[in-house]
C-alpha cells in the first residue's frame, strides 16, 4: 500500500545517534567468575633454555559463557535408632521426605521451573525443549512432562484468582480479545453447536498493576460482564459491541474508545478507494496532531485548551463530511462512526489519566499470539487453564525471577511458595 503520510524529517531515528558518545560495553559484575590462566607453550629461550620471567600486569579479557548440565539428586535418608530406654521418644527417626510437586515424581523443582519458563515465557513448544535437553544428556518422555504439567495446573489457581480479584478493584482498565484454538472433545461439547467448536477467544484485561487473561468459547458480552460486574471505573476498548452491551448493564462502568481504531477506519477508506488519498491524509494529520497534543497525562492537562479547540474543529469537519453528497460510502462510514462514538473518544478531556487508545492491551497480546502460533493453541481444557494461569502470572512478574537451583520450596517466590504449600 502506498504511503498515506509523508515521513517526519524531525523524528529521531533509532539506535546510536551521530555525534553522541557510545555507552561502551555492558559490564556484568554480578556474574560468578571462573579464572583461567593461559600460559604460552614455550617459556624458555630456544637457544640457551634460560627461563622467561613475568613482567607487568597480565591481559584479562572477559568472555561470557554458559553451562547447562542436568544432574540427578541422590537423596540419602539414614535411619537412626535410639540407644537409650527413655520413655516418650520414638524408637527410630528419619529425615522427612523431600517435597515434590508431583507425588513420586522424578522431576525436581529446578527442572519444573525450566519447563514452565521455557514454555510460557519464551513460548517454545515442549518437544523442542525436550530435544534440547536430550542433546545435553537428559532424555525425558513427552508423556512424563505432560502428565506432570496436568498435575501441577491446580497449584497456580489461587495465585490467578488473587490477580483477578486485584484487577477488579482498579479504576482504569483496558481490554481486548483475540482467537485462541482449544482442540479437545470436552472443549467441543462446551462450545455447544458452534460451527467451529475449537475456536475459543482469549481476552486480556490490563490495569496499572495486573494483567489477566481469560479463555472462553464465547466472544459475547458475558466475559466482560462477569469480570466487571462489581467494578466502578473506566474501560478503554475498541468499539466492539460486547463492551457496549456490558457497559449499558453495569452501573458505574464507563467506556473510553480507542483513537487508533478510529484512525484505521480512514486507512480502510483509502484502501477501498485510492482516489480519497488527499481526504484521508487530512484526517490522519488531524489525528496525528491530537496525539502530539495529548501524548501523556501531563500534556493533556497542559494543552487542554488547544485540545478542546482542535477537537471542535475535527467534529465540525466530520459533520460537514457526513453531509457531503460526493463523499464515497467508505469515507462516510468512517466519519459516521467517529461522530457516533464521540463521547467515548473525548472522555480523556475530563479524565487525563485515561489514554487515547488501548494499544497497551494489544501489545500485551503479542506474547500470547506468539504462543498461539508456536504451539497451535491448547490441546485440552487443563492445558488451556495452565496457559491462562502462567501467562497472567508471568505478565504480572509474580513468579519471576525463578531460582537457579531451587531444591526446596523455601527458595521459591513467596506467592508461588504459599500456593504450592497450600495445595500440597
Amino acid at each position: 500500500m502506498m504511503a498515506l503520510e509523508e515521513p517526519d524529517p524531525t523524528k529521531r531515528k533509532r539506535g546510536q545517534q551521530p555525534g553522541k558518545k557510545s555507552s561502551g560495553r555492558t559490564r556484568h559484575p554480578d556474574l560468578p567468575r571462573k579464572v583461567e590462566i593461559l600460559t604460552p607453550d614455550h617459556t624458555r629461550c630456544s637457544s640457551c633454555q634460560a627461563p622467561f620471567t613475568l613482567f607487568g600486569s597480565p591481559e584479562e579479557p572477559e568472555v561470557i559463557e554458559i553451562e547447562v548440565r542436568p544432574y540427578t539428586r541422590l537423596i540419602r535418608r539414614p535411619h537412626y535408632r535410639k540407644t537409650c530406654s527413655c520413655p516418650g521418644t520414638p524408637k527410630s527417626v528419619t529425615a522427612p521426605p523431600v517435597p515434590r510437586l508431583v507425588p513420586r515424581g522424578k522431576i525436581g523443582i529446578s527442572l519444573w521451573s525450566l519447563i514452565l519458563t521455557d514454555k510460557f515465557r519464551t513460548n517454545r513448544p515442549t518437544f523442542r525443549l525436550l530435544a534440547d535437553l536430550k542433546e545435553r544428556g537428559l532424555d525425558l518422555a513427552q508423556g512424563t512432562v505432560t502428565d506432570g504439567l496436568k498435575a501441577i495446573t491446580p497449584l497456580f489457581a489461587p495465585l490467578y484468582e488473587a490477580v483477578v480479584a486485584k484487577s477488579r478493584t482498579a479504576s482504569l482498565s483496558q481490554a481486548d480479545e483475540t482467537r485462541f484454538p482449544v482442540y479437545s472433545d470436552e472443549a467441543d461439547s462446551t462450545s455447544g453447536a458452534s460451527k467451529t467448536p475449537h475456536r475459543w477467544w482469549l481476552w486480556v484485561i490490563l490495569t496499572m498493576e495486573t494483567v489477566v487473561y481469560v479463555l472462553d468459547p464465547s466472544r459475547s458480552a458475558k466475559v466482560p460482564m462477569a469480570h466487571f460486574a462489581q467494578s466502578l471505573g473506566t474501560l478503554v476498548v475498541d468499539r466492539y459491541s460486547a463492551y457496549k452491551y456490558a457497559a449499558d448493564r453495569i452501573v458505574g462502568l464507563v467506556l473510553a474508545f480507542c483513537w487508533a481504531h478510529a484512525r484505521r477506519d480512514f486507512v480502510r477508506a483509502f484502501v477501498s478507494d485510492r482516489l480519497t488519498k488527499p481526504w484521508v491524509n487530512a484526517w490522519l494529520c488531524r489525528i496525528r496532531l491530537l496525539y502530539r497534543l495529548a501524548k501523556n497525562p501531563d500534556d493533556r492537562i497542559k494543552n487542554r485548551d488547544r485540545i478542546v479547540q482542535h477537537l471542535a474543529l475535527m467534529k465540525q469537519e466530520a459533520e460537514t463530511d457526513v453531509l457531503s453528497p460526493t463523499l464515497p460510502a467508505p469515507c462516510k462510514k468512517a466519519v459516521k462512526s467517529l461522530i457516533n462514538h464521540w463521547d467515548g473518544l473525548t472522555y480523556f478531556l475530563d479524565h487525563p489519566e485515561v489514554p487515547l487508545d488501548n494499544n497497551a492491551s494489544e501489545r500485551t497480546f503479542r506474547h500470547a499470539v506468539q504462543g498461539r502460533k508456536n504451539f497451535r493453541g491448547a490441546g485440552s481444557l487443563w492445558s488451556a487453564d495452565l496457559f491462562v494461569f502462567l501467562s497472567s502470572l508471568f505478565a504480572c512478574d509474580l513468579v519471576s525471577p525463578w531460582p537457579q537451583h531451587p531444591h526446596d520450596t523455601h527458595q521459591l517466590p513467596h506467592g508461588l511458595r504459599h500456593s504450592w504449600q497450600s495445595a500440597r
